[in-house]
């Protein structure tokens, strides 16, 4: 029996990586991969490709989708840096495990590695099927179920799955579905809908989860309290819900006047911005929420007075708009960010170009580290940061779908023009004007047009989540 144990273990090997975590989601880049395989590849401005014997994954940007032979995946959690594709460490585990005839890869979350084994998985399978998620397992592991908050957690000890249980697409009852690995074993985390209950049932391979609203039409439940009519609430929710108030924004179309921003293909950074911001202005108004332009011609305006225009009007909500640059490239797609300590070189780069207006206005003699420094020193107390992160996604999320582009991600950096914003902040990158065709685009009026109304739907979306929070 020892010698059958002793198999196991050096059954196992374990391959470090030092991914970007975001969001809690660890990414790993294709090169790192590729470097793994020891595989060659191939880029194109829409896919990456990678080559392993006769085996070949095609990894697509835009439709976020990967085929691995006449198989398809979709991929949901995608990041680009520096036009480098990321993926989340669960999809590269699926990947690497089709590329292997006889190994099979997990993602160890918490020691950011994989762990590589020649064993089949332990738990066979992850099913929703309607009301119910089925999941069936080795006979000699005792999965554990807990809830915390919205999230219900399945623990199986020693258990590993190599499936995409994440990957599928879920309805009236699951929200969302995580895996996570520890040496420990699999944890499946299952978000449920408000209003959602659960039953667990075990057999001797399996468990499963059904899934019922709470308290549904002609169900009698205790307390009795609770059928009664003197507790009603579907209506008395929103009477709670609406104590914070977005009532001003402010729209900071960026630099202006002799500080022309990006200039490529023959246009301007500060006309495009100006233009779009507009734009949100007259839109944002005809829904009765005052909006005010930091600049509302072609004029400089510094840093600091941009942000002194905010806690005048006593802004509820900033959002910052730009327009990206990346010379010698193909770079395309939109980003949006939020004001943190930069994780990646790209990000320090589009802080370090957006951050170079410091120019025109602070003393050669200030050491500009110094102004960095104080801002995410600034970041520690900051009181938005998890609602300026909020805000980036929903803004993200709506100009991707609204006008089909590249979705580069939700990031980070230290830029100047969201210091001293005492409200949920983002500074949003609408496209590459080093890009011929994005340039064509972000100088049509009709695109300008689509841009605008993603940015308004994204601040509609978040101040209807912001003030029912």
């Amino acid at each position: 029996m020892l010698s059958f144990f002793l198999g196991i273990l050096l059954a196992f090997e374990t391959v470090k990586f030092n991914p970007i975590s975001i969001g809690g989601v660890d990414y790993i880049s294709y090169k790192d991969i590729a470097d793994l395989l020891k595989c060659s590849s191939f880029v194109s401005d829409t896919t990456v490709e990678l080559f392993s014997g006769t085996k070949k994954v095609r990894l697509s940007f835009e439709k976020k989708v990967a085929w691995l032979g006449n198989q398809s995946i979709p991929l949901e959690n995608v990041y680009i840096d520096d036009n480098t594709l990321f993926l989340d460490g669960e999809s590269w585990a699926y990947i690497l495990s089709w590329f292997s005839e006889t190994q099979i890869y997990y993602w160890d979350y918490q020691n950011k590695r994989y762990i590589i084994s020649k064993y089949p998985p332990s738990v066979k399978s992850f099913k929703l099927d309607a009301d119910s998620i089925v999941i069936e397992h080795n006979r000699d592991l005792s999965p554990v179920v807990f809830q915390s908050e919205d999230t219900i957690y399945v623990f199986i000890k020693s258990g590993f799955y190599s499936g995409l249980a994440g990957k599928k697409v879920y309805g009236e009852f699951v929200k969302a579905v995580r895996t996570r690995h520890t040496t420990e074993g699999v944890t499946f985390l299952i978000t449920v809908n408000d209003g959602v209950k659960y039953i667990v049932s075990k057999g001797l391979m399996s468990i499963v989860l059904k899934f019922q609203r709470e308290g549904p039409p002609g169900e009698v439940q205790v307390p009795e309290k609770v059928t009664t009519p003197e507790v009603p609430p579907i209506i008395e929710a929103p009477k709670k819900g609406y104590e914070r108030n977005i009532k001003v924004v402010v729209i900071d179309p960026g630099h202006g006047g002799h500080d022309p921003g990006a200039v490529a293909n023959g246009i301007r950074e500060k006309d495009v911005v100006l233009q779009v911001s507009k734009l949100i202005k007259k839109k944002l108004e005809r829904m009765g929420i005052k909006v005010v332009l930091t600049r509302s011609g072609d004029y400089f305006v510094s840093l600091g007075e941009r942000a002194r225009i905010a806690q005048k009007n006593k802004a509820d909500l900033y959002v910052s708009i730009h327009c990206n640059y990346a010379p010698g490239s193909k770079a395309r797609g939109v980003e949006t960010f939020f004001l943190s300590e930069a994780r990646t070189e790209w990000e320090r780069s589009v802080a370090a170009f957006e951050n170079s207006v410091v120019k025109y206005e602070v003393d050669k003699n200030t050491d500009k580290g110094d102004i960095l420094s104080m801002i995410i020193g600034d970041m520690a107390q900051y009181e938005f940061l998890k609602e300026s992160q909020d805000l980036a996604y929903f803004v993200q999320e709506s100009l991707v779908n609204s006008i089909s582009s590249l979705d580069r991600g939700v990031k980070q950096a230290g830029f100047y023009v969201l210091q001293g914003v005492y409200a949920p902040s983002v500074l949003v990158e609408l496209g590459f004007l080093t890009n011929k065709d994005e340039a064509k685009k972000l100088k049509d009026t009709r695109y300008q047009e689509k841009l605008a109304d993603a940015i308004v739907d994204a601040i509609i979306k978040f101040k209807v989540a912001y003030e029912r929070s």
